[in-house]
């Protein structure tokens, strides 16, 4: 059984953070297959294999449907290369993470500062624009803090509103 404790502490002490780090919330939880730190993820409904059989798995968000962007979302912070593996998440804080990991950015990436981030309809990334298909969700997960060559700090807090197109 996976101990839910609410650590707060930092990885990466710099400011902007290292990419694919994070402080604030920080919680241990069980992967779902491979799962690269950076990544944005939700928690399922599927439970882990022993030991993990009250424990329910994060896998990758995505705004394609209500059920992998309304719940609780989270940040990977360190990769996972099966099921069940034990990785720290990001629930509520500071994030950064690689550029490649966000779409529809803006030419200069502080031009994105200050701007509000979305669930991706693309698994496991996230979005600077809102969905815009009819069944995608609108979740605003946090706001673009700083940039710097190759990754966007993000301040992470994943609004609990949302609406279906």
């Amino acid at each position: 059984v996976v101990t839910f404790t609410g650590i707060d502490y930092l990885l990466g002490g710099s400011t902007p953070l290292t990419s694919n780090k994070g402080g604030g919330r920080i919680q241990d939880m069980i992967t779902s297959g491979t799962i690269e730190a950076g990544k944005l993820c939700y928690m399922t409904t599927t439970v882990g294999g022993a030991p993990y059989a009250e424990t329910t798995r994060m896998a990758f968000a995505d705004a394609d449907g209500t059920s992998t962007s309304t719940g609780l979302l989270a940040v990977c912070l360190s990769a996972s290369t099966g099921n069940d593996q034990i990785r720290p998440f990001t629930l509520d804080g500071y994030v950064s993470v690689q550029a490649s990991f966000i779409n529809n950015k803006a030419g200069a990436g502080t031009d994105d500062n200050g701007k509000p981030v979305y669930v991706s309809p693309s698994a496991g990334l996230f979005d600077m624009s809102a969905p815009a298909t009819t069944g995608q969700v609108v979740r605003i997960v946090g706001h673009v803090v700083a940039t710097n060559v190759g990754f966007y700090t993000i301040y992470f807090r994943p609004d609990n509103t949302w609406i279906e197109l």
